[in-house]
């Protein structure tokens, strides 16, 4: 296949060879797909760094340290 070729459900294009909309419809289709991936590991960092923090809080507080307070 061409380097210019997009796959969509199985099926090879050449992006050259496709209606100007359709070209469109692609390139966004990659960018949304570029923004779920990079806000996916995003998130993955935040979970890890949550986890993190959340050890180095349990490290800290000892157990003389008051309670936390329940609301009712």
């Amino acid at each position: 296949m061409a380097d210019n070729t997009v796959t969509v459900d199985g099926v090879d294009y050449d992006f050259d060879s496709i209606s100007t909309e359709a070209q469109l419809a692609v390139s966004l289709y990659q960018e949304a797909q570029q923004e779920l991936l990079e806000l996916s590991r995003k998130s993955d960092i935040h979970r890890a760094a949550m986890l993190t923090l959340q050890d180095k809080i349990k490290e800290l507080v000892t157990d003389d340290s008051p309670e936390s307070v329940k609301e009712d």
